[in-house]
């Protein structure tokens, strides 16, 4: 079991007004919380990674607004993005804020997100979460989303380990032929 460390405060900082964040790229509200998209692309030895980047803040009075949570998705495919980085102010930790700007965005934007290579115990936390969520699936393929996938497998929550499950497959082992990724998408606008 892992325990989160509550004795250190990490703040995520502070942003100017006119700064970072402009209105032309406000998504929504998240309760007192505006969420904020941004496209980027990144050059990096002749390969191109395009991506969102979002920052979720509290506006507060003044010229400053408290940054909440940031995070950066790398497109996959069409519509498909990992997620590559989440972090969350300590102050809004425990709000399930990571599931509820992932449901948003994929209600919004019609995209459908997928783990990345890499999943820290909180984000596996986070997929947990994201699987009990109203309105969304979640299944498991076989690779990394880069090509189609041919099989969705279904996913369940496991009772013991609290921890998404395959039948058959350790879906979370740390070995390099590990291969599996979760997808999830909204239902919004499927009709059963």
């Amino acid at each position: 079991m892992f325990l989160a460390n509550t004795a250190k405060r990490h703040s995520l900082g502070k942003i100017k007004e006119g700064g970072e964040i402009s209105p032309d790229n406000w998504v929504c509200k998240i309760g007192a919380l505006d969420l904020y998209c941004y496209e980027y692309e990144l050059n990096d030895v002749g390969e191109t990674t395009s991506g969102l980047w979002l920052e979720l803040v509290q506006h507060r009075e003044g010229k400053k607004a408290q940054r909440a949570m940031f995070l950066t998705l790398r497109e996959q495919r069409d519509n498909l993005y990992a997620v590559e980085m989440v972090r969350v102010d300590s102050k809004y930790q425990g709000f399930g804020l990571a599931n509820r700007v992932y449901k948003k965005l994929m209600d919004k934007y019609g995209i459908s997100m997928i783990t990345d290579e890499y999943q820290t115990p909180g984000g596996q936390h986070i997929w947990c979460k994201l699987f009990e969520t109203k309105g969304v699936q979640v299944h498991a393929i076989k690779g990394n989303g880069k090509r189609t996938p041919r099989v969705l497998h279904e996913v369940k929550l496991d009772d013991v380990s609290s921890r998404l499950q395959i039948e058959g497959a350790d879906a979370w082992s740390e070995a390099t032929s590990n291969r599996w990724s979760f997808i999830a998408c909204s239902t919004k606008g499927i009709k059963a």
